[in-house]
């Protein structure tokens, strides 16, 4: 489940950069992406996300892995149709793990995939392993 925020608009009405958790969501691999929120009252230019985009590599110090990663997530969560996502991820963006993973298109290194997909895997085989006892 993919989970949509705008630090923008988050920062003008109740929670600060310095408080906002994308950074943390981001660094313990969850699915996060970049949004925008009401970007005629948010956002002062007319490229609303590519502002959502440039103020969390500022106010985080994001890496441009962390960027592509957050990019890739956010044409994932999108309703953009399949020829659209085939596009910009790939043919194979459907599939889990490195295999769907096409990085001369999302620029997100295969170790990078691997390793949210491990943990995801590790994650999930606890939650039925706990169901079970």
């Amino acid at each position: 489940m993919g989970i949509a925020m705008s630090p923008l608009s988050n920062n003008s009405l109740f929670i600060s950069y310095n408080r906002n958790p994308l950074p943390e969501y981001l660094m313990k691999g969850l699915n996060v992406s970049l949004s925008t929120d009401d970007p005629l009252q948010f956002h002062f230019t007319k490229e609303a996300l590519m502002e959502e985009f440039s103020i969390a590599a500022q106010v985080w110090k994001l890496s441009s892995c962390d960027m592509c990663e957050l990019a890739r997530n956010s044409v994932l969560q999108s309703g953009f149709e399949d020829k659209v996502k085939i596009h910009w991820l790939g043919p194979s963006y459907k599939e889990e793990g490195v295999i769907g993973n096409d990085v001369s298109r999302t620029n997100v290194p295969d170790i990078r995939v691997s390793y949210r997909y491990e943990a995801l895997v590790d994650e999930l085989t606890n939650l039925v392993r706990t169901k079970h006892l």
